[in-house]
């Protein structure tokens, strides 16, 4: 259940950055999305390391 939640709220936050990234500059958007990636990565891999 606890992924549930998290991959919700990533869910929620993707829209936000994605959507305050198109208002803000539209030009780097491909840039925020690979770093958006790479968090949301980041949140499903800790414990692999």
């Amino acid at each position: 259940m606890k992924l549930f939640y998290y991959s919700a709220a990533g869910m929620v936050a993707a829209l936000i950055v994605l959507w305050g990234a198109l208002i803000v500059d539209s030009a780097n958007i491909l840039q925020h999305m690979s770093e958006l990636m790479h968090y949301i990565e980041d949140l499903f891999k800790p414990r692999e390391r």
